[in-house]
């Protein structure tokens, strides 16, 4: 558990994991910064009012999935990556076989983050499995 009461560092925190793709929980957050569930919430309230006010050219949005009970970036459509291209991507790098194993792993969680939120779990097994049987 990360132990920083510092609200700046808290909120760029999760700006930053949910500009990573990440879809995250209140509940864990909490845990992990030592504070409450309301202090987590408020802090995500508070990224969702500054995108709101200051990204209208992107259209981006904090959003809640209420069947996974987490909160998740929404980038318009033109940003994300659909599951079918990060497939087609991965089976690119890997069949190149120029990267180490710890280097494909790498580039491959980034390829993952950038996959619409709806279809990321269907890209990260599909992803897994190359990946599994990459040299």
């Amino acid at each position: 558990m990360i132990k920083k009461p510092d609200k700046t560092f808290r909120v760029l925190s999760i700006s930053d994991r949910l500009l990573d793709g990440s879809e995250l929980s209140i509940e864990k957050l909490a845990k992990e910064f030592g504070v409450s569930v309301r202090t987590v919430r408020r802090d995500i309230n508070a990224l969702r009012e500054y995108i709101a006010e200051s990204d209208n050219a992107t259209q981006n949005a904090v959003a809640y999935n209420e069947s996974k009970n987490t909160y998740f970036l929404i980038k318009p459509e033109r940003e994300w990556v659909t599951a079918e291209e990060a497939i087609d991507v991965t089976e690119i790098l890997l069949e190149s076989d120029k990267f180490s194993k710890e280097q494909a792993a790498a580039i491959l969680h980034k390829i993952i983050t950038q996959v619409d939120p709806a279809e990321r779990d269907t890209a990260r097994k599909a992803i897994t499995n190359a990946y599994n049987s990459y040299k």
